[in-house]
């Protein structure tokens, strides 16, 4: 069974003094979905991953999404930069 998780990584966000602290860091995984095959586990992937452009201005990390994996940076209009890993596991 394919298991599809999404791992997001927020960075800290500090005012133009360099030393107030806007948005803290954390992080979170979240399980998508599970499935029997890879290819049905690549198809959310792959859902994941569009819906994920639409978030804020974004850049590419690493995109295999023939292998079930997406790599990306997102940054919002508050200046958060998240760091969104979608990706497949067995279970």
């Amino acid at each position: 069974m394919k298991q599809v998780e999404i791992y997001d990584q927020f960075n800290n966000v500090y005012d133009t003094d360099g030393v107030t602290l806007l948005h803290a860091s954390n992080g979170s995984t979240s399980v998508e979905g599970s499935f029997e095959t890879q290819e049905e586990a690549n198809q959310l992937v792959e859902t994941l991953y569009n819906d994920s452009k639409e978030l804020g201005s974004y850049t590419d990390k690493i995109v295999k999404l023939n292998e079930g994996y997406a790599e990306l940076v997102i940054v919002f209009a508050d200046k958060r930069r998240l760091n969104r890993v979608i990706y497949t596991k067995t279970v």
